[in-house]
């Protein structure tokens, strides 16, 4: 009998495939039922061919993220790699809402806003403003975000009047060349909540950072006002926190990232990113407990937070440029010359001890950042969330862009997610000019961002183009 041969018996047509017998009007159910029996034990193999994961199992690369996404997890040094989410987000779905804390024009220049929760569920935001940066006219206002009516009060208080109360005081004395470094003035309000309607404000005095003085003034909220109890100047070499928060401890404790700005005649910087601390509220300060975070570079204006771990870590922004292998671009020359120009990276570091005495040499992140503020949190849900400025800042200031990015491993790897604003396309202000009267590139810069523990929204404040200070909500469910 061949292998295929058709028989007539008196129940019907029997057909032999294979050497089976079988009725050929079973024939298709039989090719029908081979057919799923194979693609189904060859279907999963096709989706992890094209990326889907039946089982939502890892592979040893693969990390998990708290929204479902998976990540790359970078495990090696190579500040080039950004890790990135498999699907976009979408700023639209994650900003709840934008809002100018005051009009534009309110005041010629206003930058360096900070924020912070009060304890009857309201913000505080502060900043500084007048003629210029470095003016003595400057002063530092605040205002209250009444959560209920989702807005902020119509006119800003005065918190910490200017030196100098006069607009035009630049202009006169400079004849127009501006006033950087040639006057005192009133630099980065740090705003911390002691609980109990008291509030923290620091602030920096100075013709320029590389002799800033510290200063504390408490407040107290009295209904609509708030009323000054007490400034105190810090301690010598002790100036509180240099942009962002401080992080408030249990037991009184509290770590503030600080920093060191000198530069040379020469054009050299030596700029060193510094942790201050007081055991008692912010009350006592001991500058001999001062701890420097090694960096082979220059750095300024850290962020802090506890990890998972309780080690602590922080980011910062550097004036230093690195080649895509991580490698400092000053330090590799060829006949003497410097061969490439680098690339700017935020950088991180971690404690080598709980209390954070110790602490490993900083390192770039995967992350560009043009030598521009940054700030982070921690969030409840163990995600860190950083609000920087996503440019290699080559062609311009670089502070056009901002951005939002996320880490599900404390710092060490991040994944970008949405974009705030996005003005890095050359685009010159109309209102912020230079002493030279030269229009300068739009600048959405020196975030501050914070998470509120009772709705866990995420707030945001930035400098909009040097003419106010902007608000913005984030959804972090959606990040």
């Amino acid at each position: 009998m061949t292998q295929q041969q058709s028989i007539s018996t008196g129940s019907g047509h029997i057909e032999t495939i294979c050497g089976v017998r079988i009725r050929k009007r079973r024939t298709r159910m039989f090719i029908i039922f081979t057919a799923f029996v194979i693609l189904a034990y060859f279907d999963p193999l096709l989706k992890r061919e094209v990326g889907e994961n039946p089982n939502n199992k890892l592979s040893p690369k693969e990390t998990s993220s708290t929204n479902g996404d998976i990540i790359e997890a970078d495990n090696t040094s190579d500040a080039a790699q950004l890790s990135s989410s498999s699907k976009s987000k979408s700023t639209a779905d994650a900003i709840i809402s934008s809002n100018y804390i005051f009009p534009i024009g309110m005041f010629p220049s206003s930058h360096s806003a900070t924020i912070c929760a009060l304890d009857n569920g309201n913000l505080l935001a502060s900043w500084f403003a007048g003629t210029e940066e470095n003016a003595p006219d400057v002063a530092i206002y605040t205002s209250i975000y009444d959560s209920k009516k989702n807005s902020w009060q119509k006119n800003p208080n005065v918190a910490v009047n200017a030196f100098e109360p006069n607009e035009n005081a630049c202009a006169i004395s400079k004849g127009g060349d501006g006033c950087k470094m040639q006057y005192e003035s009133l630099w980065n309000p740090v705003l911390v909540n002691k609980g109990n309607n008291e509030l923290a404000l620091f602030y920096k005095t100075g013709k320029h950072p590389s002799v800033w003085e510290g200063y504390v003034k408490r407040l107290r909220n009295t209904g609509k006002i708030w009323d000054e109890q007490s400034t105190t100047k810090l301690p010598f070499n002790v100036i509180g926190p240099a942009k962002n928060k401080v992080l408030v401890e249990e037991g009184g404790l509290w770590l503030v990232p600080s920093s060191r700005e000198a530069n040379s005649k020469d054009g050299s910087r030596n700029w060193k990113l510094i942790i201050e601390r007081s055991h008692d509220y912010g009350e006592t300060w001991d500058a001999r407990e001062n701890v420097e975070i090694p960096f082979d570079g220059n750095a300024i204006q850290p962020s802090i937070w506890r990890g998972d771990d309780g080690f602590l870590r922080i980011v910062a922004r550097t004036a230093t440029d690195y080649d895509d292998k991580g490698r400092r671009a000053d330090q590799i020359k060829i006949k003497k010359q410097t061969f490439i120009r680098g690339k700017k990276y935020i950088i991180y570091s971690k404690s080598l001890d709980l209390e954070g005495i110790r602490w490993m040499k900083a390192k770039p992140t995967s992350l560009p950042g043009p030598n521009s503020g940054i700030d982070c949190v921690k969030l409840k849900d163990g995600r860190v969330v950083i609000i920087y400025n996503h440019s290699w800042g080559l062609k311009s200031l670089g502070r056009g862009k901002l951005n939002v990015a996320i880490s599900h491993d404390d710092g060490l790897t991040w994944k970008q997610s949405i974009t705030i604003e996005n003005f890095d396309d050359g685009r010159l202000s109309d209102k912020n000019i230079d002493k030279n009267k030269k229009q300068k590139p739009i600048e959405m810069s020196y975030p501050a961002v914070i998470q509120d523990s009772k709705t866990e929204l995420i707030h945001v404040v930035y400098t909009y183009d040097r003419q106010s200070i902007k608000h913005v909500v984030i959804d972090p469910s959606q990040l």
